[in-house]
């Protein structure tokens, strides 16, 4: 079915490593909005999924309220579109999702978890009134088989059977849909030419000229890892249908009626493998659980040690920038011991030289202490001499002053012998002795 206008959304469906996601990042380079938020890239994507990290945790969630997994082997249970999960799911597409992809159409949504869940999908995208598309993605079953088991460890019967089911489920549900298939392998052969033949078929209005050099580079060939023979002899019935299912879809114009007689064929071998079907897929889905709790313990374990190793790096940088300061310290320690101790020397220098001249004058006060008791001693003899002529002055001041009173008294008889009668008398005898003479 050809569409008459441009579609809102293209929904990219296939099986897992079907090349799904190198038909969506081409969709991408040719103007396609994928939402804000997507599913990063991995070792086993490097390139990348260009999966809505949100739809993609959506279908995750309805698919495990219904017991199942993405590489879950038994059908959907009955009546699944009716359960409290489906009606959340519808609830979260509608509010969360809608309005910010609708913003920006047309806009492409790619999981492989929407060839199971298309019906839930288009019930919320239609009544949104949403233009839905479909692109029909295929990669040779081989193909798809053994990179499930060189990345998953996938046996071949249970790949191919999860490959057959996500095949018809999306082809049936997305009937009245437009819609195109794309062969993975002869899109890494001629992008261009393919991409403009189904964007023609699908309605989409792609650039005038594409952009081959983009193209060309995101769709390396190396990006194949594995390659199917040409005619690969069939190992059972489950390998026979996906051969001939693959070479219906990718034929020029496939024939949906034939394809709804391949349907059929798979209902009969589903029919005969029923309880093996079951059983399998009821084991691989408690592995799967198991897996997972095992996987979410060790998530835990390790935010556990993501916060421990926090904690133990915050407090090593702390003690890091405490050994830094403190090295800082020692640091400036070292300089001022440094400073002090060229300060002790400088001073223990001149204390050496103080040293000598105290000893010097040590020295000199020695000889002037003995000089000074030489000298003491002369004084002291002086002193003694001095004392003696004191002793002596003092008795010739004495017997002076006893001379000195005798002269007095000398003196005093001496002036009553002048004034008596007896010296006149002897006065006037001399002058006249001397007369006479």
């Amino acid at each position: 079915m050809q569409s008459a206008c441009q579609p809102d959304a293209v929904l990219v469906l296939g099986m897992h490593r079907s090349g799904t996601s190198a038909a969506t990042g081409a969709l991408e380079r040719l103007g396609l909005h994928l939402g804000d938020r997507l599913v990063p890239a991995a070792e086993d994507n490097p390139s990348g999924y260009f999966e809505h990290a949100d739809a993609v945790a959506l279908n995750e969630a309805l698919l495990d309220a219904m017991d199942r997994s993405w590489d879950d082997i038994r059908a959907l249970p009955d009546g699944w579109l009716a359960l409290p999960a489906a009606d959340a799911a519808r609830a979260r597409i509608r509010t969360d999702m809608l309005p910010a992809l609708s913003a920006n159409a047309p806009w492409a949504l790619k999981d492989p978890r929407l060839c199971r869940l298309l019906p839930l999908w288009r019930i919320v995208l239609e009544e949104s009134g949403v233009r839905v598309a479909a692109l029909l993605v295929v990669r040779h079953p081989d193909e798809v088989s053994a990179s499930l088991l060189a990345r998953d460890r996938m046996p071949p019967t249970i790949s191919r059977i999860l490959w057959l089911r996500h095949v018809f489920e999306s082809v049936r549900s997305s009937v009245g849909l437009p819609r195109a298939v794309l062969n993975y392998a002869a899109l890494l052969e001629a992008p261009t030419s393919l991409l403009s033949a189904v964007g023609e078929r699908l309605g989409l209005q792609l650039p005038a000229t594409a952009p081959q050099m983009a193209l060309d580079e995101f769709l390396k060939r190396d990006a194949r890892h594995h390659a199917a023979c040409n005619d690969p002899p069939p190992t059972d019935e489950w390998h026979a249908l996906s051969l001939r299912t693959y070479s219906e879809l990718t034929a020029i114009e496939p024939d949906w009626r034939r394809m709804d007689g391949l349907y059929q064929e798979f209902c009969r071998l589903q029919q005969q493998a029923a309880n093996w079907i079951e059983l399998t897929g009821a084991v691989l889905r408690a592995a799967d659980v198991r897996r997972r709790s095992l996987a979410e313990r060790a998530l835990a374990r390790e935010a556990q040690l993501d916060v421990a190793l926090q904690t133990v790096t915050a407090q090593a940088l702390e003690r890091l920038e405490t050994m830094r300061a403190l090295r800082a310290d020692l640091d400036a320690t070292q300089i001022a011991l440094e400073q002090v101790k060229a300060q002790a020397l400088e001073r223990l220098e001149t204390m050496r030289g103080l040293r000598l001249q105290l000893d010097a004058t040590e020295e000199a006060l020695t000889r002037v202490e003995s000089l000074s008791l030489e000298r003491l001693a002369g004084l002291e003899r002086v002193s003694r001499e001095y004392a003696e002529a004191t002793q002596a002055l003092e008795r010739a001041e004495a017997k002076r002053a006893e001379v000195e009173a005798t002269l007095v008294r000398v003196s005093e008889r001496l002036a009553r012998i002048e004034t008596s009668w007896w010296w006149k008398a002897a006065q006037s005898v001399r002058r006249l002795l001397r007369r006479g003479g």
